[in-house]
Protein backbone atom coordinates (compact mmCIF):
# COMPACT_ATOMS: atom_id res chain seq x y z
CA UNK A 1 0.00 0.00 0.00
CA UNK A 2 1.03 3.69 -0.79
CA UNK A 3 2.41 5.17 2.50
CA UNK A 4 0.36 7.80 4.04
CA UNK A 5 0.85 10.56 6.82
CA UNK A 6 -1.80 10.75 9.61
CA UNK A 7 -4.18 13.56 8.73
CA UNK A 8 -4.09 12.29 4.98
CA UNK A 9 -7.29 11.34 3.49
CA UNK A 10 -7.89 8.70 0.89
CA UNK A 11 -9.77 9.41 -2.56
CA UNK A 12 -12.06 6.85 -3.92
CA UNK A 13 -14.08 5.75 -6.58
CA UNK A 14 -17.52 3.78 -6.33
CA UNK A 15 -19.91 2.14 -9.15
CA UNK A 16 -22.99 3.57 -7.26
CA UNK A 17 -25.09 3.46 -10.74
CA UNK A 18 -26.32 0.11 -11.06
CA UNK A 19 -27.18 0.66 -14.27
CA UNK A 20 -24.07 2.07 -15.79
CA UNK A 21 -20.77 0.17 -14.12
CA UNK A 22 -18.01 2.92 -16.13
CA UNK A 23 -20.23 5.39 -14.49
CA UNK A 24 -18.08 6.16 -11.73
CA UNK A 25 -18.20 8.33 -8.53
CA UNK A 26 -15.20 9.96 -6.42
CA UNK A 27 -14.98 10.80 -3.15
CA UNK A 28 -12.28 11.60 -0.53
CA UNK A 29 -12.71 10.35 3.01
CA UNK A 30 -9.95 10.65 5.64
CA UNK A 31 -7.92 7.87 7.09
CA UNK A 32 -8.62 7.12 10.37
CA UNK A 33 -6.09 4.07 10.77
CA UNK A 34 -2.69 4.62 12.40
CA UNK A 35 0.18 5.55 9.80
CA UNK A 36 2.12 1.85 10.80
CA UNK A 37 -1.08 -0.25 10.42
CA UNK A 38 -0.17 -1.24 7.24
CA UNK A 39 -3.30 -0.98 6.18
CA UNK A 40 -6.32 1.59 5.10
CA UNK A 41 -9.74 2.58 7.40
CA UNK A 42 -12.14 5.14 6.30
CA UNK A 43 -14.55 5.92 9.20
CA UNK A 44 -17.69 6.74 6.85
CA UNK A 45 -21.23 8.32 8.06
CA UNK A 46 -24.41 7.73 5.80
CA UNK A 47 -25.40 11.09 4.41
CA UNK A 48 -25.39 11.25 0.80
CA UNK A 49 -25.05 8.61 -2.27
CA UNK A 50 -21.61 7.43 -2.18
CA UNK A 51 -21.82 7.08 1.33
CA UNK A 52 -25.26 5.11 1.83
CA UNK A 53 -23.54 2.79 -1.15
CA UNK A 54 -21.01 2.01 0.88
CA UNK A 55 -23.37 1.01 4.03
CA UNK A 56 -25.51 -0.43 1.99
CA UNK A 57 -23.62 -2.75 -0.71
CA UNK A 58 -19.86 -2.83 -0.04
CA UNK A 59 -19.06 -6.08 2.16
CA UNK A 60 -16.09 -8.05 3.59
CA UNK A 61 -13.98 -8.92 0.43
CA UNK A 62 -15.19 -6.83 -1.79
CA UNK A 63 -13.03 -4.43 -3.76
CA UNK A 64 -13.17 -1.29 -4.35
CA UNK A 65 -10.65 1.30 -6.84
CA UNK A 66 -8.45 3.59 -4.40
CA UNK A 67 -6.14 6.43 -5.47
CA UNK A 68 -2.98 7.72 -3.61
CA UNK A 69 -3.54 8.85 -0.40
CA UNK A 70 -2.96 12.86 -0.38
CA UNK A 71 -4.01 16.18 1.48
CA UNK A 72 -1.52 19.02 3.18
CA UNK A 73 -3.72 18.65 6.78
CA UNK A 74 -1.42 16.81 7.99
CA UNK A 75 0.43 15.44 11.34
CA UNK A 76 4.77 15.78 10.64
CA UNK A 77 5.77 12.16 11.53
CA UNK A 78 9.26 13.50 12.89
CA UNK A 79 8.59 16.28 15.51
CA UNK A 80 10.52 14.91 18.45
CA UNK A 81 12.59 18.30 18.30
CA UNK A 82 9.22 20.67 18.30
CA UNK A 83 8.29 20.93 22.10
CA UNK A 84 5.09 22.59 21.51
CA UNK A 85 1.81 21.28 23.34
CA UNK A 86 -0.47 19.80 20.52
CA UNK A 87 -4.20 20.46 20.74
CA UNK A 88 -6.46 18.06 18.63
CA UNK A 89 -9.47 19.88 18.24
CA UNK A 90 -12.71 18.74 16.77
CA UNK A 91 -16.78 17.99 16.79
CA UNK A 92 -18.53 15.45 15.25
CA UNK A 93 -17.44 13.19 12.31
CA UNK A 94 -14.38 15.49 12.18
CA UNK A 95 -12.45 13.81 14.20
CA UNK A 96 -11.85 11.12 11.43
CA UNK A 97 -8.07 12.84 10.46
CA UNK A 98 -7.06 13.57 14.38
CA UNK A 99 -7.74 10.07 14.98
CA UNK A 100 -4.94 8.72 12.74
CA UNK A 101 -2.56 11.85 14.43
CA UNK A 102 -3.93 10.61 18.14
CA UNK A 103 -2.42 6.98 17.00
CA UNK A 104 0.56 8.40 15.61
CA UNK A 105 1.09 10.63 18.81
CA UNK A 106 0.76 7.92 21.45
CA UNK A 107 3.17 5.07 19.38
CA UNK A 108 5.70 8.36 18.90
CA UNK A 109 5.85 9.61 22.32
CA UNK A 110 8.91 10.01 24.32
CA UNK A 111 7.33 11.86 26.95
CA UNK A 112 8.40 15.23 26.33
CA UNK A 113 5.46 16.25 24.26
CA UNK A 114 2.24 16.93 26.01
CA UNK A 115 -1.20 16.62 23.84
CA UNK A 116 -4.96 17.38 24.52
CA UNK A 117 -7.82 15.59 22.76
CA UNK A 118 -10.45 17.46 22.99
CA UNK A 119 -13.90 16.61 21.33
CA UNK A 120 -17.43 17.62 21.27
CA UNK A 121 -21.02 15.39 20.02
CA UNK A 122 -23.94 15.33 20.83
CA UNK A 123 -24.17 12.63 23.00
CA UNK A 124 -23.09 9.08 23.80
CA UNK A 125 -24.78 7.46 20.71
CA UNK A 126 -23.14 9.90 18.63
CA UNK A 127 -19.30 9.92 19.93
CA UNK A 128 -17.04 8.52 17.41
CA UNK A 129 -14.11 6.37 18.61
CA UNK A 130 -14.50 6.70 22.66
CA UNK A 131 -13.57 3.47 23.46
CA UNK A 132 -10.51 3.38 20.70
CA UNK A 133 -9.36 7.05 22.34
CA UNK A 134 -9.77 5.37 26.10
CA UNK A 135 -7.59 2.66 24.97
CA UNK A 136 -5.20 4.67 23.93
CA UNK A 137 -5.03 6.72 27.14
CA UNK A 138 -4.34 3.24 28.64
CA UNK A 139 -1.29 3.16 26.72
CA UNK A 140 0.05 6.63 28.27
CA UNK A 141 -1.08 5.69 31.76
CA UNK A 142 0.60 7.16 34.37
CA UNK A 143 2.02 10.01 32.13
CA UNK A 144 0.97 13.26 31.92
CA UNK A 145 1.12 13.38 28.01
CA UNK A 146 -2.58 12.90 26.80
CA UNK A 147 -5.22 15.30 28.19
CA UNK A 148 -8.87 13.58 26.92
CA UNK A 149 -12.07 16.73 27.38
CA UNK A 150 -15.24 15.20 25.75
CA UNK A 151 -18.00 17.94 25.67
CA UNK A 152 -22.16 16.28 24.98
CA UNK A 153 -24.38 18.89 23.68
CA UNK A 154 -27.55 16.78 24.63
CA UNK A 155 -26.48 14.16 26.63
CA UNK A 156 -29.08 11.76 27.66
CA UNK A 157 -29.76 9.79 30.98
CA UNK A 158 -28.02 6.91 29.56
CA UNK A 159 -24.71 8.82 28.83
CA UNK A 160 -23.57 8.58 32.60
CA UNK A 161 -19.91 9.86 33.20
CA UNK A 162 -18.92 9.36 29.70
CA UNK A 163 -18.22 13.28 28.83
CA UNK A 164 -16.59 15.98 31.11
CA UNK A 165 -18.69 19.25 30.12
CA UNK A 166 -22.22 19.57 28.83
CA UNK A 167 -22.30 22.18 25.75
CA UNK A 168 -20.82 23.24 23.08
CA UNK A 169 -16.93 23.64 22.90
CA UNK A 170 -15.24 27.06 23.22
CA UNK A 171 -12.22 29.02 22.89
CA UNK A 172 -12.91 29.68 26.71
CA UNK A 173 -12.97 26.10 27.28
CA UNK A 174 -10.34 25.83 26.32
CA UNK A 175 -8.24 28.53 27.80
CA UNK A 176 -9.49 26.96 30.69
CA UNK A 177 -7.60 23.66 30.64
CA UNK A 178 -4.48 23.91 28.62
CA UNK A 179 -1.88 26.06 29.81
CA UNK A 180 0.37 28.37 28.31
CA UNK A 181 -2.41 28.23 25.61
CA UNK A 182 -0.52 30.73 22.83
CA UNK A 183 2.37 28.39 22.81
CA UNK A 184 0.25 25.39 21.60
CA UNK A 185 -0.30 23.99 18.16
CA UNK A 186 -3.97 23.39 16.91
CA UNK A 187 -5.19 20.59 14.63
CA UNK A 188 -8.80 21.31 14.18
CA UNK A 189 -11.09 19.02 12.60
CA UNK A 190 -15.43 19.48 12.11
CA UNK A 191 -18.08 21.24 9.97
CA UNK A 192 -17.05 24.39 8.39
CA UNK A 193 -18.83 26.50 10.75
CA UNK A 194 -17.16 24.77 13.73
CA UNK A 195 -13.29 25.39 12.36
CA UNK A 196 -14.13 28.81 11.19
CA UNK A 197 -15.62 29.54 14.92
CA UNK A 198 -12.89 28.15 16.59
CA UNK A 199 -10.26 29.63 14.55
CA UNK A 200 -11.69 33.24 14.91
CA UNK A 201 -11.67 32.91 18.54
CA UNK A 202 -8.45 31.76 18.94
CA UNK A 203 -6.80 34.36 16.34
CA UNK A 204 -8.81 36.72 19.09
CA UNK A 205 -7.40 34.90 22.07
CA UNK A 206 -3.89 35.05 21.16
Amino acid sequence: LWPFQPGQHLPISLPVDPLNKDSMVERTYSISAGPNWGEYRITVKRQGIASNYLHDHIQVGDTITVHKPAGDFVLPEDDSNNHRPIVFLSNGIGVTPLISMLHHFVNSSSGNKRAYWVHGARDGQHHAFQREVEELQKVLAGSSSLVSHVAYSQPSREDGVQYDSQGLLSVELLSSMIPNIESAEFYIGGSDAFVAEMEEGLRHQL
